[in-house]
Formats: C-alpha cells, sequence, structure tokens
C-alpha cells in the first residue's frame, strides 16, 4: 500500500485542501469530544459540512481518516520541538530537561487527540505510538550529542527512549490528589535531570576505560 492509499487522497487544488482540511478539523473535534468510537463517517461529514461523497472522496475508509490525523499529530510534534531555543555555552541538566519538558507538557498532556490515537489496543495504535516516538528519539538525539558530548548514536537512542518512557510515566497520569501539577512536574524534572546525569556520567566513564565500552551496570 502507498503512502497515499494510507492516508487518503492528497488533494492539490486549494479548494480541495480546504476541503480536506475541514474534514480533518471536524475529525478532530468528534475525537476530543468523544473518542475513536465517535468517529463516524456520517458524523464527520455533517461536522464538516461536506457531503459524505465527498468525504469518501478523500477518505474512503475510517482508518484512512485516522492515518491522517496522525500525521497531522506527527507535523505538530515536530513543529513544537522545532520552537526548542538553540542551546547556548555549558547546558546544564537542568535547562536540558526544562527545554523538553516545556513542550511535552504543551504537545502530549493538553491534545486529547494524541491521547485518544494512542490509548486503543489496535495495530494502527501501535504504529502511531512508534511513529512519534521516532520522532522524538531523533530529535533528542540530536540535541543531546551537540549539548555534552560527542555520544555514540546508539547510546543517546537509549538515553532517549529512557527519558521518553519516564516522562510518559508521569504526564499520562494524574498526579495523586494531594499533589499539585507543579509540584509533579517538579518531581517529574529532578527525576529526568538525575537520570540524565547518571546515564551520561556512566557513559563518561565507559570512555574513559574503553575495555568495558558497551557495559551496563
Amino acid at each position: 500500500m502507498t503512502k497515499n492509499q494510507h492516508v487518503g487522497r492528497i488533494p492539490k487544488q486549494q479548494r480541495s485542501r480546504e476541503t480536506v482540511a475541514r474534514i480533518l478539523d471536524a475529525a478532530v473535534h468528534i475525537v476530543e469530544e468523544q473518542g475513536l468510537a465517535g468517529l463516524v463517517m456520517h458524523k464527520v461529514a455533517r461536522e464538516a459540512g461536506v457531503g459524505q461523497a465527498t468525504l469518501y472522496t478523500y477518505f474512503p475508509t475510517p482508518e484512512q481518516l485516522i492515518a491522517r490525523l496522525g500525521e497531522r499529530v506527527r507535523a505538530e510534534v515536530e513543529e513544537a520541538l522545532d520552537t526548542l531555543p538553540e542551546l547556548q555555552g555549558e547546558t546544564t541538566y537542568t535547562t536540558f530537561v526544562d527545554n523538553y519538558l516545556t513542550i511535552f507538557v504543551r504537545v502530549y498532556k493538553c491534545n486529547r487527540l494524541i491521547h485518544h490515537l494512542l490509548d486503543t489496543n489496535t495495530e494502527m495504535a501501535t504504529a502511531q505510538e512508534h511513529m512519534l516516538t521516532e520522532v522524538f528519539v531523533k530529535h533528542f538525539t540530536t540535541t543531546l550529542e551537540r549539548a555534552f558530548a560527542s555520544l555514540p548514536i546508539e547510546v543517546g537512542r537509549l538515553i532517549a527512549i529512557g527519558f521518553l518512557r519516564i516522562t510518559d510515566a508521569f504526564l499520562w497520569y494524574d498526579p495523586p490528589n494531594d499533589v499539585s501539577d507543579t509540584m509533579w512536574h517538579a518531581m517529574l524534572a529532578r527525576t529526568l535531570v538525575n537520570f540524565l546525569a547518571q546515564e551520561i556520567g556512566h557513559q563518561a566513564a565507559l570512555s574513559s576505560d574503553p575495555s568495558h565500552l558497551g557495559e551496563r551496570s
């Protein structure tokens, strides 16, 4: 299956692009309010103000519509990551963590569409999660190498994945009743700073003793 077949028809004319944008906006609104279970094609057509025939012209199946929503989310995540400030001079772990947490809170915590796309036990949800993970890991690994040291790519990826898992464990769930969001995020930030310091410090120690390269404590 080609990419176009996977995500529906890609329009070329401006009017068609505007129609598709309305359809996607309608789908986002429905998913945010009702979850993926509410993404019924006739509801999307009514919400978008288009005929069902028009909707099926661009998205013959609900799966293709969901896949296009995933593409939109990926673009939003990439755009958000691109807004991270350039790291100047000597970078602290705290600055590094704060920059990425700003993105996670803004995009992942506040974007209900992401939650609905990922919070289903389906192959499509798994594919969406892998796609978003790879976007983050690629960006994080590059930034990590620039900020601290010339880490081997595979090591940077492992640190990125660990960072992502820790963050997910905090942000995907609400804090306990006696813990404010501010305190919850501060706890997460401290955890991530300690994680980075430990992992990068460990790698530096291994690099100074090549006989142990690749070992883990």
